[in-house]
């Protein structure tokens, strides 16, 4: 059996994993104003459009065999993309430590090699984790007991 404290590690660990998969903190949607979820609203649209005609290009040089357009049309859009991604990520308010470690790949993989300080300044940043007492009945087991842990998310 594991003890108590990696059990509420695991916990918040999880907490702290589904909450950077949700796509409004992935986008830094949550808690900005109207006007910052318009621009983000057509940013994301406009990224989408791009990729959605590279998808047709791909398909249309495909059935031509003419990969040399999209190598050319590749060589044209794909800065337009990227250059929405990056003002997508200007308009964030998330720490870019957090942001950096959502970029490196696999969050749990990632998580694994990141020191403990690493580790606290990732969760700070996200969210502070309330832990309540168990129900004295429940104090001699050692299970995962998720509603011991209250997210408070930033």
């Amino acid at each position: 059996m594991s003890n108590p404290v990696q059990t509420l590690d695991e916990i918040v660990v999880e907490l702290l994993f589904e909450r950077l998969s949700q796509p409004d903190f992935a986008s830094g949607a949550a808690n900005q104003s109207e006007q910052a979820k318009t621009q983000r609203r057509r940013l994301i649209d406009e990224i989408a459009a791009h990729e959605a005609y590279l998808d047709s290009v791909r398909a249309q040089a495909a059935s031509l065999r003419r990969f040399d357009l999209i190598i050319d049309q590749e060589a044209r859009v794909q800065p337009r993309i990227r250059d929405g991604r990056e003002a997508l990520a200007d308009l964030s308010e998330i720490d870019p430590y957090v942001r950096e470690f959502m970029d490196l790949g696999d969050p749990r993989v990632e998580w694994e090699t990141l020191s403990l300080a690493d580790q606290r300044r990732i969760i700070r940043a996200v969210f502070t984790p309330r832990v309540h007492r168990l129900e004295r009945a429940k104090r001699s087991r050692r299970e995962l007991n998720e509603q011991r842990v209250e997210p408070i998310w930033v």
